[in-house]
């Protein structure tokens, strides 16, 4: 058992160890210790094997690998406390880390079960469900075809059995108040744990490298049943930001027979009372936009929209508020304003409210927003919201109060110069024209040299205001 502490130099003498048979005596004595009903012995056995098959290949004797794997990963998990067994799997991805793949050739799959299996035992610490899906992760990294070829032969009931460790890691996110600041530019990972990436990593194992034949069916059938109405809107997070991941990547040929399932799906979510499981219905409802024929065709973009609307108009919770108005961006994008009426007028209305909304973030969408209708639908624009959009904005950039937030201010600026030009009559009123020069005036000297977008935004604005001719020379004599 003295094999656990020796180093890699003892190995060096291979006369010693093979001429005199010390290495078959080791092997035996390894095999029948690791039977031992003494667990010290059977752990010093387990530990020994290990060296002994690091080591293996210096002694070109790398099939007692053969042997002995299987062994212990057949009883890594028998029997033991639970500090034992994470220190096995711990000792198992030291293994990996340092094996040159003879140790594991040929047995992916076995690794893998057998720390899928570590992570399925019932009241099992989160640390160590941890340690067994970072082996995962370290075969991985070392060889990506590896995990693709155990992934893409699993059955219905593996998938089962993979995606609900990887739906437990996902759920593992805590409610951290730092989340509902929108102010805050890193607040979308907030409360994002460790465990949690690392069901990422067998969702994205599952997704990517699987076969979705199998792995789109049986994903949409265990979140419908078991995680989308469960009582812990941890799991009804989880959930739909899988739903997401799945219409993201995996709808494709076949896969799209389960559009409306989906969409359902999504639609029933959007009436849950959790900001944070609403905020992961909104990002699946983006990338649904992406399908547009099919939206239409079931009429789905008029009943997304009859959902989202209310969540604009009045909730609590701005980053939801924020990501409804995306969603909407997106619908907007992909069907148009005149095919989701008649939700224009209270989403517009909705829009130059959020222009004075303490939040800057839900600022700068909607006046993003805005401005995407008026570039895409300037017709319907011109004859519905320009003059309460322009007179919105006029409030705002000719008061030098409103110059807290730069970056927003110089978007609102540049927003309304381009309905003035592009939208509208295309023609300021002298006063008017003035006053927009003075606002960039002003602007322009409270910048800090690192306010590369700001300035950027004020030149785009320049550049409308010098194709108006009247206006520039207006402009120009006043500035003189």
């Amino acid at each position: 058992m003295l094999l656990t502490e020796l180093s890699a130099k003892v190995f060096l003498n291979r006369d010693f160890w093979l001429n005199q048979g010390k290495f078959d005596l080791v092997f035996s004595n390894i095999l029948k210790f690791i039977y031992s009903m003494d667990w010290e012995l059977k752990t010093l056995a387990y530990n020994a094997s290990m060296s002994l098959m690091l080591l293996s290949e210096g002694v070109r004797r790398t099939e007692i690998c053969d042997i002995l794997l299987p062994i212990l990963l057949n009883i890594i998990d028998q029997h033991v406390e639970e500090d034992i067994l994470e220190d096995r799997v711990r000792r198992l991805g030291d293994l990996v880390t340092l094996e040159d793949g003879y140790i594991f050739k040929g047995k992916h799959g076995e690794l893998f079960w057998c720390m899928i299996r570590v992570a399925e035992v019932e009241n099992v610490s989160q640390e160590l469900m941890l340690v067994a899906v970072n082996v995962l992760k370290e075969l991985d990294a070392k060889d990506g075809k590896v995990m693709v070829s155990v992934i893409r032969n699993l059955s219905h009931e593996e998938v089962r059995r993979v995606l609900a460790v990887a739906v437990n890691f996902l759920s593992c996110v805590d409610d951290d108040p730092l989340w509902y600041d929108v102010d805050n530019k890193d607040c979308d990972d907030t409360g994002m744990t460790d465990p949690f990436y690392h069901g990422v990593f067998l969702f994205d194992s599952l997704s990517l490298d699987g076969d979705e034949v199998v792995f789109v069916p049986t994903a949409i059938e265990m979140i419908t049943m078991q995680y989308a109405s469960h009582i812990d809107w941890r799991l009804r997070h989880a959930a739909m930001l899988a739903i997401g991941w799945i219409i993201e990547r995996n709808f494709n040929g076949d896969m799209m027979q389960y559009f409306d399932q989906v969409v359902r799906l999504v639609l029933k979510s959007l009436d849950d009372p959790d900001p944070r499981v609403l905020w992961a219905t909104m990002h699946a409802i983006k990338s649904l936009t992406e399908y547009k024929e099919l939206l239409m065709n079931g009429r789905y973009h008029k009943k997304l929209s009859a959902k989202l609307v209310p969540f604009i108009r009045c909730y609590s919770c701005a980053r939801v508020q924020r990501y409804a108005v995306i969603a909407i961006r997106s619908l907007v994008e992909n069907c148009g304003l005149d095919k989701i009426s008649p939700f224009g007028e209270p989403i517009v209305a909705s829009l130059h409210a959020f222009l004075n909304h303490e939040d800057p973030k839900l600022q700068e969408e909607a006046i993003d927003t805005l401005r995407l209708f008026a570039v895409l639908m300037p017709r319907t624009f011109r004859q519905n919201y320009y003059d309460t959009t322009v007179e919105a904005l006029r409030v705002i950039v000719f008061n030098k109060y409103s110059l807290s937030r730069l970056l927003v201010f110089a978007k609102y600026l540049e927003c309304m110069v381009y309905l003035v030009r592009k939208v509208g009559p295309d023609n300021f009123k002298e006063q008017e024209a003035i006053q927009v020069m003075e606002s960039i005036i002003l602007l322009e000297g409270k910048l800090s040299n690192t306010e590369h977008m700001t300035k950027y935004i004020i030149l785009k604005t320049l550049d409308q205001i010098c194709r108006c001719p009247r206006v520039f020379q207006t402009c120009y004599c006043h500035l003189k």
